[in-house]
Protein backbone atom coordinates (compact mmCIF):
# COMPACT_ATOMS: atom_id res chain seq x y z
CA UNK A 1 0.00 0.00 0.00
CA UNK A 2 0.82 3.56 -0.59
CA UNK A 3 0.29 6.83 1.86
CA UNK A 4 0.58 9.35 -0.81
CA UNK A 5 -0.99 10.79 -4.00
CA UNK A 6 2.73 11.55 -4.91
CA UNK A 7 4.04 8.18 -3.79
CA UNK A 8 1.49 6.72 -5.87
CA UNK A 9 2.30 8.89 -8.60
CA UNK A 10 5.65 7.91 -8.28
CA UNK A 11 5.14 3.81 -8.52
CA UNK A 12 2.67 4.34 -11.37
CA UNK A 13 5.85 6.16 -13.52
CA UNK A 14 8.44 3.53 -12.44
CA UNK A 15 6.18 1.07 -14.37
CA UNK A 16 4.78 2.99 -17.26
CA UNK A 17 7.20 4.49 -20.40
CA UNK A 18 6.44 7.87 -20.06
CA UNK A 19 8.94 11.00 -21.09
CA UNK A 20 10.04 13.53 -19.13
CA UNK A 21 7.93 16.41 -20.03
CA UNK A 22 4.92 14.24 -19.04
CA UNK A 23 6.11 13.18 -15.83
CA UNK A 24 7.03 16.76 -15.37
CA UNK A 25 3.64 17.48 -15.96
CA UNK A 26 1.68 14.23 -14.00
CA UNK A 27 3.74 15.90 -10.81
CA UNK A 28 2.67 19.14 -10.91
CA UNK A 29 -1.31 18.24 -11.27
CA UNK A 30 -0.60 15.84 -8.39
CA UNK A 31 1.51 18.42 -6.69
CA UNK A 32 -1.33 20.80 -6.89
CA UNK A 33 -4.26 18.65 -5.74
CA UNK A 34 -2.28 17.43 -2.73
CA UNK A 35 -2.07 21.31 -1.54
CA UNK A 36 -5.46 22.23 -2.94
CA UNK A 37 -6.82 19.11 -0.96
CA UNK A 38 -4.86 16.68 0.47
CA UNK A 39 -1.60 14.60 -0.11
CA UNK A 40 -2.95 11.69 1.83
CA UNK A 41 -4.73 9.19 0.29
CA UNK A 42 -6.98 7.58 2.99
CA UNK A 43 -8.58 10.95 3.66
CA UNK A 44 -9.50 11.39 -0.43
CA UNK A 45 -13.40 11.12 -0.65
CA UNK A 46 -16.22 12.55 -2.64
CA UNK A 47 -16.20 15.58 -0.92
CA UNK A 48 -12.86 15.90 -0.89
CA UNK A 49 -12.57 15.55 -4.84
CA UNK A 50 -15.65 18.15 -5.16
CA UNK A 51 -13.78 20.62 -3.54
CA UNK A 52 -10.78 19.72 -5.88
CA UNK A 53 -12.77 20.00 -8.75
CA UNK A 54 -14.60 23.71 -7.51
CA UNK A 55 -11.30 25.16 -7.20
CA UNK A 56 -9.85 23.58 -10.06
CA UNK A 57 -12.76 25.25 -12.77
CA UNK A 58 -12.40 28.57 -11.06
CA UNK A 59 -8.44 29.08 -12.40
CA UNK A 60 -8.69 26.53 -15.30
CA UNK A 61 -10.40 25.86 -18.32
CA UNK A 62 -13.25 22.75 -18.26
CA UNK A 63 -10.63 20.93 -20.69
CA UNK A 64 -7.50 21.30 -18.53
CA UNK A 65 -9.73 20.13 -15.47
CA UNK A 66 -10.68 17.48 -17.83
CA UNK A 67 -7.66 16.49 -18.84
CA UNK A 68 -6.42 16.36 -14.52
CA UNK A 69 -9.35 14.24 -14.14
CA UNK A 70 -8.12 11.70 -16.43
CA UNK A 71 -5.13 11.32 -14.91
CA UNK A 72 -6.32 11.37 -11.54
CA UNK A 73 -9.06 8.89 -12.62
CA UNK A 74 -6.19 6.77 -14.40
CA UNK A 75 -3.77 7.00 -11.25
CA UNK A 76 -6.30 5.79 -9.31
CA UNK A 77 -7.76 2.96 -10.95
CA UNK A 78 -4.16 2.03 -11.65
CA UNK A 79 -3.77 1.84 -7.79
CA UNK A 80 -7.02 -0.16 -7.45
CA UNK A 81 -5.29 -2.82 -9.72
CA UNK A 82 -2.11 -3.60 -8.20
CA UNK A 83 -3.68 -3.33 -4.41
CA UNK A 84 -2.30 -0.03 -3.88
CA UNK A 85 -5.38 1.30 -2.63
CA UNK A 86 -8.81 0.56 -2.09
CA UNK A 87 -10.94 2.86 -3.87
CA UNK A 88 -11.04 5.25 -6.80
CA UNK A 89 -13.13 8.06 -5.76
CA UNK A 90 -12.42 10.01 -8.90
CA UNK A 91 -14.78 8.03 -10.82
CA UNK A 92 -17.81 9.54 -8.70
CA UNK A 93 -16.95 12.77 -10.33
CA UNK A 94 -18.06 14.15 -14.11
CA UNK A 95 -16.21 16.06 -16.58
CA UNK A 96 -16.74 19.18 -17.03
CA UNK A 97 -18.65 20.55 -20.51
CA UNK A 98 -16.29 21.83 -22.68
CA UNK A 99 -17.54 24.17 -25.65
CA UNK A 100 -14.89 24.10 -29.01
CA UNK A 101 -14.02 27.72 -30.35
CA UNK A 102 -11.66 28.02 -32.83
CA UNK A 103 -7.77 28.34 -32.49
CA UNK A 104 -6.23 31.72 -31.43
CA UNK A 105 -3.60 33.08 -33.37
CA UNK A 106 -2.03 36.43 -33.68
CA UNK A 107 -2.52 39.13 -36.39
CA UNK A 108 0.04 40.37 -38.80
CA UNK A 109 0.24 43.79 -37.46
CA UNK A 110 0.97 41.98 -33.56
CA UNK A 111 3.56 39.98 -34.80
CA UNK A 112 5.23 42.50 -36.99
CA UNK A 113 5.05 44.43 -33.44
CA UNK A 114 6.74 41.53 -31.75
CA UNK A 115 9.83 41.24 -34.17
CA UNK A 116 10.28 45.11 -34.64
CA UNK A 117 10.55 45.72 -30.75
CA UNK A 118 12.97 42.71 -29.96
CA UNK A 119 14.75 43.86 -33.01
CA UNK A 120 15.30 47.20 -31.40
CA UNK A 121 15.22 46.43 -27.66
CA UNK A 122 17.13 44.13 -25.18
CA UNK A 123 14.43 43.72 -22.41
CA UNK A 124 13.42 40.21 -23.33
CA UNK A 125 17.31 39.95 -23.25
CA UNK A 126 18.95 39.22 -25.53
CA UNK A 127 16.72 40.93 -28.56
CA UNK A 128 18.32 39.20 -31.66
CA UNK A 129 18.12 35.87 -30.46
CA UNK A 130 14.18 35.81 -29.52
CA UNK A 131 13.32 37.67 -32.75
CA UNK A 132 14.72 34.77 -34.77
CA UNK A 133 12.56 32.26 -32.34
CA UNK A 134 9.33 34.17 -32.73
CA UNK A 135 10.77 34.29 -36.99
CA UNK A 136 11.41 30.50 -36.42
CA UNK A 137 8.16 29.53 -35.01
CA UNK A 138 5.72 31.88 -36.96
CA UNK A 139 7.70 30.42 -40.66
CA UNK A 140 7.43 26.54 -39.48
CA UNK A 141 4.85 26.24 -36.95
CA UNK A 142 6.82 24.32 -34.74
CA UNK A 143 5.40 23.65 -30.90
CA UNK A 144 7.50 24.93 -28.10
CA UNK A 145 8.74 21.78 -27.10
CA UNK A 146 9.97 20.90 -30.44
CA UNK A 147 11.80 23.86 -30.56
CA UNK A 148 13.54 23.48 -27.59
CA UNK A 149 14.37 20.05 -28.45
CA UNK A 150 15.86 21.03 -31.85
CA UNK A 151 19.17 19.95 -32.64
CA UNK A 152 21.85 21.12 -35.43
CA UNK A 153 21.80 17.73 -36.40
CA UNK A 154 17.95 17.92 -37.27
CA UNK A 155 18.88 20.66 -39.80
CA UNK A 156 19.95 19.69 -43.82
CA UNK A 157 21.10 22.54 -44.79
CA UNK A 158 21.16 21.31 -48.54
CA UNK A 159 18.16 19.83 -49.14
CA UNK A 160 16.90 22.80 -46.50
CA UNK A 161 14.93 20.21 -44.13
CA UNK A 162 14.06 20.58 -40.63
CA UNK A 163 13.78 16.96 -38.84
CA UNK A 164 11.23 17.04 -36.05
CA UNK A 165 12.64 14.04 -33.83
CA UNK A 166 9.61 11.39 -32.15
CA UNK A 167 11.00 12.45 -28.67
CA UNK A 168 10.15 16.07 -29.35
CA UNK A 169 6.34 15.24 -30.62
CA UNK A 170 3.19 15.10 -29.36
CA UNK A 171 2.01 12.53 -31.14
CA UNK A 172 5.30 10.59 -30.68
CA UNK A 173 6.32 10.61 -34.17
CA UNK A 174 8.96 11.87 -36.50
CA UNK A 175 8.31 14.05 -39.50
CA UNK A 176 10.30 16.39 -41.78
CA UNK A 177 9.23 20.02 -42.66
CA UNK A 178 10.55 22.42 -44.71
CA UNK A 179 13.56 24.71 -44.05
CA UNK A 180 12.83 28.09 -44.89
CA UNK A 181 15.08 29.73 -46.81
CA UNK A 182 14.66 33.12 -45.25
CA UNK A 183 15.87 31.58 -41.77
CA UNK A 184 19.06 29.90 -43.63
CA UNK A 185 20.92 33.19 -42.59
CA UNK A 186 20.08 34.10 -39.64
CA UNK A 187 20.27 30.38 -38.27
CA UNK A 188 24.00 30.15 -39.38
CA UNK A 189 24.70 33.24 -37.60
CA UNK A 190 23.62 32.10 -34.51
CA UNK A 191 25.44 28.55 -34.98
CA UNK A 192 28.35 31.33 -35.04
CA UNK A 193 27.40 32.93 -32.26
CA UNK A 194 26.94 29.77 -30.13
CA UNK A 195 29.76 28.42 -30.88
CA UNK A 196 31.85 31.62 -29.80
CA UNK A 197 30.03 31.10 -26.50
CA UNK A 198 30.42 27.61 -26.33
CA UNK A 199 31.72 24.32 -28.62
CA UNK A 200 29.15 23.45 -30.60
CA UNK A 201 28.52 19.88 -32.34
CA UNK A 202 25.79 18.26 -34.23
CA UNK A 203 23.79 17.61 -30.79
CA UNK A 204 23.68 20.75 -29.19
CA UNK A 205 20.39 22.76 -29.11
CA UNK A 206 19.89 24.88 -32.18
CA UNK A 207 17.82 27.36 -29.88
CA UNK A 208 19.38 27.82 -26.37
CA UNK A 209 19.67 31.31 -24.53
CA UNK A 210 21.75 30.19 -21.73
CA UNK A 211 24.59 30.49 -23.87
CA UNK A 212 24.11 34.03 -24.20
CA UNK A 213 23.43 34.85 -20.06
CA UNK A 214 26.76 36.83 -19.66
CA UNK A 215 26.01 40.55 -20.07
CA UNK A 216 22.33 40.01 -19.71
CA UNK A 217 20.20 41.57 -16.47
CA UNK A 218 18.16 38.31 -16.56
CA UNK A 219 19.92 35.05 -16.16
CA UNK A 220 18.87 32.08 -17.48
CA UNK A 221 19.34 28.86 -15.46
CA UNK A 222 20.81 25.48 -16.58
CA UNK A 223 22.89 25.12 -19.29
CA UNK A 224 19.89 24.01 -22.01
CA UNK A 225 16.93 26.43 -22.92
CA UNK A 226 13.35 24.92 -20.96
CA UNK A 227 9.93 25.09 -22.17
CA UNK A 228 9.56 26.87 -19.21
CA UNK A 229 12.13 29.54 -20.15
CA UNK A 230 10.55 30.00 -23.69
CA UNK A 231 6.61 29.84 -21.99
CA UNK A 232 8.46 33.34 -19.76
CA UNK A 233 9.58 34.59 -22.71
CA UNK A 234 5.71 34.88 -24.57
CA UNK A 235 4.57 36.18 -21.44
CA UNK A 236 7.59 39.19 -20.81
CA UNK A 237 6.92 39.93 -24.56
CA UNK A 238 3.00 39.97 -24.45
CA UNK A 239 3.14 42.74 -21.77
CA UNK A 240 5.94 44.78 -23.71
CA UNK A 241 3.84 44.93 -26.95
CA UNK A 242 0.49 44.68 -25.59
CA UNK A 243 -0.98 41.93 -26.94
CA UNK A 244 -0.76 38.23 -26.48
CA UNK A 245 1.47 36.13 -28.83
CA UNK A 246 3.00 32.78 -27.15
CA UNK A 247 4.17 29.76 -29.11
CA UNK A 248 0.91 28.18 -29.40
CA UNK A 249 -0.60 31.50 -30.96
CA UNK A 250 2.32 31.41 -33.75
CA UNK A 251 1.48 28.17 -34.56
CA UNK A 252 -2.42 29.07 -34.90
CA UNK A 253 -1.07 32.07 -36.89
CA UNK A 254 0.97 29.91 -40.04
CA UNK A 255 -2.23 27.56 -39.99
CA UNK A 256 -4.55 29.98 -40.54
CA UNK A 257 -2.30 31.61 -42.96
CA UNK A 258 -2.07 28.89 -45.19
CA UNK A 259 -5.38 27.62 -44.60
CA UNK A 260 -7.15 30.24 -45.84
CA UNK A 261 -4.93 31.50 -48.90
CA UNK A 262 -7.01 30.53 -51.82
CA UNK A 263 -7.81 27.01 -52.35
CA UNK A 264 -5.65 25.11 -49.77
CA UNK A 265 -4.06 22.27 -49.60
CA UNK A 266 -5.26 20.80 -46.09
CA UNK A 267 -3.70 17.86 -46.06
CA UNK A 268 -0.39 19.39 -46.72
CA UNK A 269 -1.07 21.82 -43.99
CA UNK A 270 -1.86 18.69 -41.68
CA UNK A 271 1.69 17.21 -42.54
CA UNK A 272 3.30 20.53 -41.59
CA UNK A 273 1.70 20.33 -38.56
CA UNK A 274 1.91 17.16 -37.24
CA UNK A 275 -1.66 16.50 -36.78
CA UNK A 276 -2.96 12.47 -37.09
CA UNK A 277 -6.37 13.96 -37.87
CA UNK A 278 -7.54 16.04 -40.50
CA UNK A 279 -10.21 17.30 -38.51
CA UNK A 280 -7.69 19.15 -36.31
CA UNK A 281 -6.73 20.80 -39.24
CA UNK A 282 -9.97 21.83 -40.51
CA UNK A 283 -10.23 23.75 -37.34
CA UNK A 284 -8.09 26.71 -38.75
CA UNK A 285 -9.86 27.05 -41.77
CA UNK A 286 -12.10 29.83 -41.24
CA UNK A 287 -14.38 31.17 -44.25
CA UNK A 288 -14.48 34.21 -44.98
CA UNK A 289 -18.05 35.72 -44.52
CA UNK A 290 -17.97 37.59 -47.96
CA UNK A 291 -17.38 34.67 -49.59
CA UNK A 292 -20.36 33.17 -47.95
CA UNK A 293 -22.05 35.92 -49.14
CA UNK A 294 -21.53 35.64 -52.61
CA UNK A 295 -22.41 31.92 -53.10
CA UNK A 296 -25.51 32.64 -51.15
CA UNK A 297 -26.13 35.43 -54.07
CA UNK A 298 -25.60 32.98 -56.69
CA UNK A 299 -28.22 30.44 -55.49
CA UNK A 300 -30.63 33.88 -55.79
CA UNK A 301 -30.13 34.56 -51.78
CA UNK A 302 -29.33 38.43 -51.57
Amino acid sequence: MVHTVMELLEHYISRKPLTSLTIRNYRSIVLCFSRLATPEIDRIDEEVCLIWRKYVLQVRSAATYNSYLRLMRALFSYGVERGLVDSNPFKLLYFSPQYTTRPKGVTDDVLKAAIEYLDSHDNPAPGWFWSLVVRFMAQTGVRARQIVALEWRDLDWDNLIIQLRASASKTRREWEIPLPSSLVEPLQHLHTRSAAQHKTGPNDQVFNVTLFNQGLHTHFAGNSMKVEQLNGFFRRLSDKIGARISSRRLRHYLATKMANCGNPDLFAIQDLLGHTDIRTTRMYVKTDVERIRQLMMQVGIN
